[in-house]
């Protein structure tokens, strides 16, 4: 199972400081088709999407942690969701960098929640979404 940031994430950081507290995060869910792979740097290059959130809201960096409110979604019935991924979203799939990719929950067990049409949410854990 696998917790990791992004590696154009973390030039990012270096680079010129991708700003998550003012830009529009969201949480994006896949199915176990989707193959994760460290080369992946923009969401184009996800597939097996089957869960958007909104924006996050009440977003921190507090000692390094990424925190922010529940993600919720509302994703169509009958998938199962298998991993996520936190990206910043800047309307456009080919400039929407990608942040932070996990496929186990807070207790390291696998990540399957089963889609049925109505709202699933997500907590970013006692230690927010991740550290840097």
């Amino acid at each position: 199972m696998t917790k990791v940031l992004a590696a154009s994430y973390r030039a990012a950081l270096l680079d010129n400081g991708v700003d998550l507290i003012s830009g529009n995060v969201k949480l994006y869910g896949m199915t176990a088709s989707y193959t994760y792979s460290a080369a992946h740097d923009f969401l184009n290059d996800v597939t097996n999407i089957v869960y958007t959130s909104s924006n996050l809201t009440t977003k921190t960096a507090v000692d390094g942690a990424f925190d922010s409110d529940s993600a919720s979604a509302s994703p169509a019935g009958g998938s199962t969701i298998t991993q996520f991924w936190l990206a910043l979203d800047s309307g456009v799939t080919s400039t929407s960098p990608l942040v932070y990719y996990f496929d186990e929950d807070a207790a390291a067990a696998a990540i399957s929640i089963a889609t049925d049409g109505t709202a699933k949410t997500v907590d970013p854990g006692a230690s927010g979404w991740f550290r840097v």
